[in-house]
C-alpha cells in the first residue's frame, strides 16, 4: 500500500532578501548553508535568512551560472566574467575570462573543471591551464 506523504514547501523571493527573481546555479556547503546565484548576485541562506554577495563584494561578474562545492568543502563560483571561491565568506577571484561565461565547475581529487562555451580549463593550486579540444557548446 502506498500512502501519500505531505511535504511542506517555503518560497523565498526578492521581499525575503534574494537580490534576483531567477535562480540560476545552487550548491550546499559543508556547513548545511545554501548558496544560491542568479542575474544580481550570489546569496547565502542560513535558513532563515539571506547574506547576498555582489560584484562591490569582489565577485567577478553580476550573473551566477554555476556553483559548486568540493570535497573540501570550498564553494567554487562561476560568473558571466569569471571565477570565485569563497574563503572565510570572502570571495576571491581566481581568473577572469574575457568575454566567456562559466557554464558548469565540477572537482576531481585536488582539481577543479571550469567549462565554457568553446574551452575546458583546469585550476589547480595556482593556475589556470586551458585544456585542448575541439568541443563547441551553443546555448
Amino acid at each position: 500500500m502506498v500512502t501519500a506523504r505531505s511535504v511542506h514547501v517555503t518560497e523565498y523571493n526578492v521581499s525575503d532578501g534574494l537580490p534576483f527573481v531567477q535562480v540560476g546555479a545552487i550548491t550546499q556547503d559543508a556547513g548545511g548553508y545554501l548558496w544560491v546565484g542568479g542575474y544580481g548576485g550570489l546569496s547565502k541562506f542560513n535558513g532563515f535568512t539571506f547574506k547576498n554577495y555582489s560584484k562591490a563584494d569582489g565577485l567577478a561578474g553580476s550573473l551566477v551560472q554555476s556553483l559548486h562545492t568540493d570535497d573540501s568543502g570550498t564553494v567554487w563560483v562561476g560568473t558571466s566574467k569569471g571565477l570565485n571561491k569563497l574563503f572565510n565568506d570572502s570571495l576571491v577571484t581566481l581568473h577572469r575570462f574575457a568575454g566567456k561565461s562559466i557554464l558548469a565547475i565540477e572537482s576531481s581529487n585536488e582539481e577543479i573543471a571550469i567549462l565554457t562555451p568553446d574551452s575546458l580549463f583546469i585550476v589547480n593550486t595556482k593556475t589556470v591551464v586551458p585544456v585542448p579540444t575541439t568541443v563547441r557548446l551553443s546555448g
